[in-house]
């Protein structure tokens, strides 16, 4: 072990008090927490209301598919001798 020697800067930096943080600016961060969480939940709450297009587009897609599946069956049927 090396013997401790004094070192005058580690000495200044332990009389310094220790960092606190300003009030203001720590309630003002909190507000503006709050206010993001607060919007945030109002979103999570409101039901998104969808366009028409996004719905027509929706029902596009599920009438394709639909028309797909059914084709896909009645040809498995056909091939499987059922029809």
């Amino acid at each position: 072990m090396m013997p401790e020697t004094f070192d005058p800067v580690f000495s200044g930096l332990a009389s310094l008090d220790a960092p606190a943080p300003d009030s203001f600016r720590a309630d003002r961060v909190k507000a503006r927490c709050r206010r993001v969480l607060a919007e945030q939940q109002r979103q999570r709450t409101t039901p998104k209301r969808r366009s028409l297009s996004e719905r027509v587009f929706d029902a596009t897609c599920f009438l394709v598919v639909g028309i797909y599946l059914a084709g896909a069956m009645s040809e498995a049927a056909r091939l499987s001798g059922l029809l």
